[in-house]
């Protein structure tokens, strides 16, 4: 159903560099608040570099959701056009949901339900 694409070693360590950052951007949060802190009132701060761990973290969505409109063009047949397609819609869908959630942090947009 899917191609499978394997990348070099280079490559896939290049394109886990943003996770190395968001994870160190987490770690030294919890030194010196950077990212985020949570007041004495459980008040949510952002911190100078809140929108670069946002941003981040988004780019793996714009990423896949760009990969998946280039492989629903060069797809073969139909079925791997329309399962790209919608692999596509879905990375554009959860992008612009946590886009929602970023602005309106007192309303819950990601709902779990047990």
């Amino acid at each position: 159903m899917f191609e499978v694409h394997y990348l070099k070693k280079s490559q896939t360590i290049f394109a886990m560099i943003p996770v190395f950052a968001s994870v160190v951007l987490l770690l030294v949060k919890t030194l010196n608040g950077c990212l985020f802190q949570i007041d004495s009132y459980g008040k949510f701060r952002e911190g100078p570099l809140y929108i670069l761990h946002v941003f981040i973290n988004d780019l793996y969505f714009m990423v896949g959701a760009y990969q998946a409109c280039v492989y629903s063009r060069k797809a073969k047949n139909y079925q791997q056009k329309k399962s790209n397609q919608i692999l596509g819609i879905y990375m554009v869908s959860l992008l612009l949901i946590g886009i929602m959630q970023d602005f309106f942090r007192d309303i819950p947009v990601f709902l779990c339900r047990n």
